[in-house]
């Protein structure tokens, strides 16, 4: 008889029912009451007299501390990098606010030609466009965008030649 390459169905469901229930008691405490198969008084003979099935899930795996800021305890952030993140935001809100006023004037397909930096009100645009024209309403819409307070031209335009 040839050799069996593969375990007979009865240890696959066997290691599926052992993982399915190593899983069940690694979860936190909280959802569910008791622990293992069921409550204590439904077990007989040599089950019953195991403490792990009749405690409650609380009691087998403890809760953890409340506040752990996984992996390193939570710690309070200096003011000064509180500062830098919110400049951060604001630049990321004016860029934001400037690509949308680009789209609308230019249009989705040219405005997707620019790329937008922004750092402390001052924006820089970058890309290219097919004329003058264009890169000049470009920069003209930029600087109408509230809190804009500056906008570098990093555009390139086509030299056209005319012959």
């Amino acid at each position: 008889m040839p050799r069996r390459r593969f375990p007979p169905p009865e240890a696959v469901l066997a290691r599926w029912y052992r993982e399915a229930h190593r899983k069940w008691d690694e979860e936190p405490v909280g959802r569910y009451g008791p622990a293992g198969f069921a409550f204590g008084r439904k077990y007989r003979g040599e089950y019953a007299r195991r403490p792990e099935y009749t405690m409650s899930r609380a009691d087998l795996k403890p809760p953890r501390p409340l506040g752990s800021g996984w992996p390193a305890p939570v710690r309070e952030v200096p003011p000064d990098a509180e500062e830098r993140h919110l400049a951060a935001l604001a630049d990321r809100d004016l860029a934001c606010a400037v690509a949308v006023a680009l789209d609308q004037v230019l249009g989705l397909a040219t405005a997707r030609r620019l790329v937008v930096y922004a750092r402390d009100g001052r924006i820089a645009l970058a890309g290219r466009l097919d004329s003058r024209r264009r890169a000049r309403e470009a920069l003209e819409t930029a600087l109408a965008v509230p809190g804009v307070q500056r906008v570098r031209n990093h555009i390139r335009v086509p030299i056209s030649r005319r012959s």
